[in-house]
């Protein structure tokens, strides 16, 4: 989990990706993360593949049984410019959603970009 607090907490420095929801510091994050408000999957990432397993996005994920309700935070995305961005953000809200169990009645998705694409 550090490595994705580092990741986030980098992209979240941008105003342009930022999601508030997270916090802005690592330690911040780390919180969200293994805090009670998480859902235990706490979110999904990709890497590139390479040999360092570069980290290249991030979709949090929380859910409420009580009322019914998801909140995707998200995603986090730093990829090349060959990567398509809707289809990589795509593939980690289905992943997402698919790890969420039954019977929720509401999705909100929490995103943050401003950016042109």
């Amino acid at each position: 989990m550090p490595r994705i607090a580092r990741f986030v907490a980098r992209l979240n420095a941008e105003p342009a990706s930022n999601i508030c929801y997270f916090g802005d510091t690592e330690a911040e994050i780390m919180a969200w993360m293994t805090g009670g408000e998480c859902a235990p999957e706490v979110g999904l990432y990709t890497t590139d593949g390479g040999p360092d397993d570069r980290i290249t996005g991030f979709m949090g994920l929380e859910y409420d049984v009580a009322v019914g309700r998801v909140w995707l935070h998200g995603p986090l995305l730093e990829l090349g410019e060959d990567v398509e961005w809707e289809a990589t953000a795509d593939a980690l809200m289905a992943a997402a959603l698919a790890l969420t169990p039954a019977g929720f009645s509401e999705v909100k998705a929490l995103v943050g970009y401003r950016r042109a694409r």
